[in-house]
């Protein structure tokens, strides 16, 4: 009796183990395959934003096709320019993105846009259900960039790889604008650098009201600096004036950063080649846009939720990816079309 009483405790102190193995076991399995799921979701991402770049490089090339030129991204000068006269995308004050709108499938939105904008400056509706930045535009929307319906846009046309946007007499030709967008019209037959060699667009993470990514604001207005005349301003200077400007006067922090889609400039739909991706100008800020007496100046990095990189559109069609840790000389020229 005493001899099968013993066996029966062994018996079930050996089922004890295996539950014990198993569940184990299990876990192990289920963490396995938790981290498969976030990485098949990963990566779907990464190919629906790279499908959005698709289109939009799509959208260019159409727009080039009838017009002769890329579309000007800032407005300004080349948007008031008689080359827009007879045209349907000008005379008109607002973004790229504005003007490909056609070609994506908008032109509703596209009119209702010119309804909203006058000739020489901005008259657009600032509130109200007629706000045009108030539409959610699915292919402007990276889907790891936020929650899916959120309007503005993630992707941003290349103004170059320095911190001007606009071409100036007082500037040398190392400074000028080099990128394929600004306030400037330019042809693809202007690209010295080989199309494939060019950026189009980049993604920007979507700025958004009290958001901080990794400590850091989005983007800051700086003050006015109407002494110093443009060539004389640096990216250095205004990095630290970021900082110091960031500790005394935060509230002057851009939190919106491409939430007007609609809207030109680097607050909204332009970004450069000064920094490498994901990299900030200061310890405060992610970037910076200012104004001197005779021109805009400002550092406005490529940026993205993507784990280790950022999706680019060539001016070529093709689209890629670019690690943040890419040498900063490649990536500049890389912004380059010279």
């Amino acid at each position: 009796m005493r001899t099968k009483l013993s066996k029966s405790r062994q018996a079930a102190a050996f089922t004890a183990i295996e539950l014990i193995v198993a569940l184990a076991i299990l876990a192990i399995v289920v963490s396995i395959s938790l981290v498969a799921i976030q990485s098949s979701r990963a990566a779907s991402r990464d190919v629906s934003c790279k499908n959005n770049l698709r289109q939009l490089a799509l959208a260019v090339h159409q727009y080039e096709e009838q017009f002769g030129s890329l579309p000007a991204s800032y407005g300004g000068v080349a948007s008031t320019s008689p080359r827009y006269s007879g045209r349907s995308d000008g005379p008109i004050h607002a973004s790229g993105m504005w003007r490909i709108l056609p070609y994506l499938g908008y032109e509703q939105l596209s009119q209702l846009v010119r309804s909203l904008n006058a000739p020489t400056g901005f008259v657009l509706q600032e509130g109200g259900a007629r706000r045009p930045d108030s539409t959610v535009l699915p292919v402007l929307h990276c889907s790891s960039d936020y929650e899916e319906g959120f309007e503005g846009t993630s992707y941003r046309f290349c103004a170059g790889s320095t911190p001007f946007s606009q071409d100036l007499p007082s500037l040398g030709r190392d400074l000028q604008p080099n990128g394929a967008f600004g306030f400037f019209e330019r042809s693809l037959s202007a690209v010295e650098d080989g199309l494939s060699y060019s950026a189009m667009f980049s993604e920007r993470r979507l700025g958004h009201q009290g958001a901080f990514f990794d400590g850091k604001a989005d983007i800051i207005g700086l003050p006015l600096h109407p002494t110093l005349p443009l060539q004389e301003l640096t990216h250095e200077m205004f990095g630290e004036l970021a900082d110091r400007f960031g500790e005394t006067a935060p509230a002057e922090y851009f939190p919106i950063s491409g939430l007007r889609w609609h809207f030109p400039g680097k607050y909204f739909v332009l970004y450069d080649h000064v920094l490498a991706p994901a990299e900030s100008v200061s310890g405060m800020v992610s970037g910076y846009n200012t104004r001197s007496s005779d021109g805009a100046i400002g550092a406005v990095g490529a940026s993205s939720y993507h784990r280790g990189h950022a999706n680019s559109a060539r001016l070529d069609g093709s689209v890629g990816s670019t690690s943040n840790e890419v040498d900063i000389l490649v990536w500049r020229d890389f912004g380059s079309i010279y």
